[in-house]
């Protein structure tokens, strides 16, 4: 599935708007952050489109309530090998800016610091977008496997 995250709003006062192309290999479960593109407000066809913004035009709305689990999700991708940021894209791995600020009923608290970039925040709407899709592309393989066996049995 391709898809890019545009975000908008982190970091510093007037930071630029990010846009990041990526690219979830479903069968693998491999993120892959792909490269920077001028900021895009509308989606690029062939491309789902994940923002932070009140667009129209958009296939998951992120908020800072998909932080957490956008934080957590990504140290188990980077933890399994399982998230590859293009070397261009290093600058925006988000590691040396999120802080572990103690453990509540939901888990692992987080503290961003204050210079945490656009690009930072991009990648972590790709990994929360892809966790939750998860559920919906495993639904999807189950019909997948059940009708090939449907379609394998004689009558």
């Amino acid at each position: 599935m391709k898809f890019e995250v545009s975000i908008s709003g982190y970091g510093e006062s007037g930071a630029m708007p990010v846009t990041l192309q990526c690219f979830h290999d479903t069968q693998e479960n491999v993120l892959v952050i792909l490269e920077e593109v001028p900021f895009a407000e509308a989606r690029t066809p062939g491309f789902a489109m994940i923002t932070n913004l009140p667009l129209q035009t958009r296939d998951f709305l992120f908020t800072d309530e998909h932080l957490r689990d956008g934080i957590r999700d990504y140290f188990a991708r980077d933890a399994q090998g399982i998230i590859d940021i293009d070397a261009r894209l290093v600058r925006f791995r988000p590691d040396a800016k999120i802080e572990n600020d103690g453990i509540d009923e939901r888990g692992p608290k987080y503290r961003l610091q204050p210079d945490i970039s656009n690009g930072h925040v991009a990648i972590l709407a790709a990994v929360a977008f892809v966790s939750a899709q998860a559920p919906i592309n495993d639904a999807i393989e189950a019909v997948d496997e059940f009708t090939k066996l449907y379609t394998a049995i004689e009558i």
